[in-house]
């Protein structure tokens, strides 16, 4: 059916003809390609409500569902020409089944039905994307085990700060990754449900909104008619929880970039996710870290377009928030991929372990353990040993001298010469990056300490692991109870069809 041919939307209130740049801008079909499989679904639960609340006689009711899931297995390349899903799949309905078709929409508009659309398949994004985090967050636990003895400075403002261990770095990501899911696996409002909303403010048709809830997977109906479709509630927490957590891995991917460069050189990226130059024959160049941190910077722009479109909209439904889904789907597909390819990025890189030592022996790092030493050995105010240790320092750097064990004899004359005599012995121990590791406090660089932080870690893994495992169960059932329902009445093919639909969506946020 073409826009506004028998059976659409148009040729009643407004003409049938349209402009076509209207058209263009109106049309949503190339995102609503992400909602087709859930858009059946809801259909096929709301003919379902629909005779049960005595609006549709069974051998009617039957019709309907037995063509909804014949096009829902014709898959979203079969569907005619229209203004959005909703009206296609009821075009494609009436094709198969004549003028019967035009009882779907009866208790529900356009309105509650993207928004439950939307929610369900946010809720399929969500798993996949907090599936990604999750492996992450398993890769930075495992290199950070792997790693946790490897003696490397830590960085601040880009000048090397204190000592730490690769392990402890990157490990530091890893309650962020955590949290990030966390905070997408609960999104408020994604556990109600809009459908039976109509427009706005409900319908005069007495469908079961709990049951078309619990029929879809969702916990409740929603409480607000006018809420559940004149918001995007969901949608906006979901962009702004990808937007967070999109900042937090902008840092992990400049910090995998900074400890491959050449002035560190700590890490080595796999050729597989590395690329060279055109000119330049010796260049390895870090690109997956850095197509990634873009990726995720054009989350962040995603999220923040969409808070300036739900700007001051006035109240109910607007086609501005047709826009906003887009974006939505669009987040999800750039943040997915960036997030598996830097796991696979950091899995696979090759430590130079030589090389991150000698960020430590020749530079001035422990330079906050001799001042904590000379304070507590000679009993002298903290801020006194600071000033001491800032002068001493200051004179190695003209004499190109580091702070190690092997260079105790420069740095005790020149303590000497503030007035600090300590042991060379004394010194030789302060001086020495192992022992500046075991550092006693909670949550420290130590690598005893360090592991057992790593097994809680690992525990808040499986924790979220669960959170996802559940959702993603409940999902299921409600699909499941759908097809055994319609398997009931002699339906047959409803899962089959909508599992294979959503297993071939590929955005760009899955490898093929």
């Amino acid at each position: 059916m073409a826009l506004g041919g028998p059976g659409g939307f148009r040729g009643g209130r407004v003409s049938e003809d349209v402009d076509p740049y209207f058209a263009r801008l109106s049309s949503s079909m190339d995102q609503d390609r992400e909602i087709f499989h859930c858009d059946v679904w809801n259909s096929i639960v709301h003919t379902m409500a629909l005779e049960r609340a005595g609006e549709l006689d069974e051998n009617t009711a039957i019709r309907i569902l037995e063509g909804l899931v014949e096009v829902l297995r014709d898959g979203y390349e079969a569907l005619p020409d229209a203004e959005d899903v909703h009206e296609a799949v009821e075009s494609a309905l009436s094709e198969r089944i004549g003028d019967e078709a035009g009882w779907l929409q009866l208790g529900r508009s356009r309105n509650d039905q993207v928004a439950t659309d939307v929610r369900i398949r946010m809720r399929e994004r969500i798993v996949e994307s907090c599936t990604a985090l999750l492996n992450l967050a398993e890769t930075l636990v495992s290199k950070a085990e792997e790693t946790a003895d490897v003696v490397l400075a830590s960085y601040t403002h880009l000048k090397r700060a204190q000592p730490c261990t690769l392990g402890f770095w990157l490990s530091s990501y890893v309650p962020l990754v955590l949290s990030g899911a966390k905070v997408l696996l609960e999104v408020p409002g994604s556990d109600e449900c809009p459908l039976g909303c109509s427009a706005a403010t409900g319908s005069t048709v007495p469908v079961d909104r709990h049951w078309e809830a619990i029929m879809l997977g969702f916990d409740r109906p929603s409480v607000h008619c006018g809420e559940a479709t004149g918001f995007r509630r969901p949608v906006l927490w979901a962009l702004s929880a990808l937007s967070v957590v999109s900042s937090d891995l902008t840092r992990l991917a400049t910090d995998t970039i900074f400890l491959s460069s050449d002035e560190v050189g700590v890490l080595e990226p796999p050729d597989e996710t590395s690329s060279t130059s055109s000119v330049m024959p010796h260049k390895k160049n870090p690109d997956a870290a850095e197509l990634a941190r873009a990726e995720l910077k054009a989350v962040q722009s995603l999220a923040d377009a969409a808070l300036r479109i739900n700007d001051d909209l006035p109240s109910f439904y607007d086609r501005d928030l047709q826009v906003i889904n887009g974006l939505l789907w669009e987040a999800f597909d750039r943040f997915t991929l960036a997030v598996r390819v830097l796991a696979r990025t950091i899995r696979d890189s090759r430590v130079d372990e030589e090389a991150a030592e000698r960020t430590v022996l020749e530079s001035h790092v422990m330079a906050v353990d001799l001042a904590e030493g000379i304070a507590r050995e000679e009993g002298i105010p903290f801020r006194e040993a600071h000033r001491i240790v800032g002068r001493v320092t200051a004179k190695l750097a003209e004499e190109d001298i580091p702070l190690n064990p092997d260079t105790v004899e420069a740095v005790a004359r020149a303590l000497r010469e503030e007035g600090v005599e300590m042991p060379e012995r004394a010194l030789r121990s302060l001086l020495n990056p192992e022992r500046a590791l075991r550092r006693p406090v909670a949550g420290s660089t130590h690598p005893g300490r360090l592991r057992f932080t790593l097994e809680g870690l690992r525990r808040d893994v499986k924790a979220v692991e669960s959170r996802i495992d559940s959702l993603a169960s409940r999902h299921e059932r409600a699909l499941e109870l759908t097809d055994a329902r319609l398997r009931g009445r002699g339906v047959e093919g409803f899962l089959e069809a909508y599992r294979g639909y959503a297993r071939g969506l590929d955005r760009g946020s899955r490898p093929g």
